[in-house]
């Protein structure tokens, strides 16, 4: 897997990469804009830039101040599918 890089660097075009927050939680966010046509995607009525992660149920959940994302790297490749026995 590719060494963490500081969240600046993260990219800001819809991609799924697995971050960190200072306190060591890792999570898989994407950053949303809602000036993009996001909103037609499921984002919250009142959407605002940022970090969001999905929980499969609900609306995108954003990342607020005190779940700072502090660095990133690519989400690693799933692994290959074998064929059912």
């Amino acid at each position: 897997m590719d060494e963490w890089q500081s969240i600046e660097t993260a990219p800001k075009d819809g991609t799924d990469i697995l971050a960190s927050t200072a306190r060591g939680l890792m999570v898989v966010v994407s950053w949303l804009d809602p000036t993009a046509g996001d909103r037609a995607q499921g984002v919250p009525s009142e959407p605002e830039f940022g970090w969001y992660m999905s929980d499969g149920h609900n609306d995108p959940i954003h990342f607020r101040a005190w779940m700072s994302l502090i660095s990133w790297q690519p989400l690693p490749e799933p692994p290959a599918l074998t064929p059912e026995a």
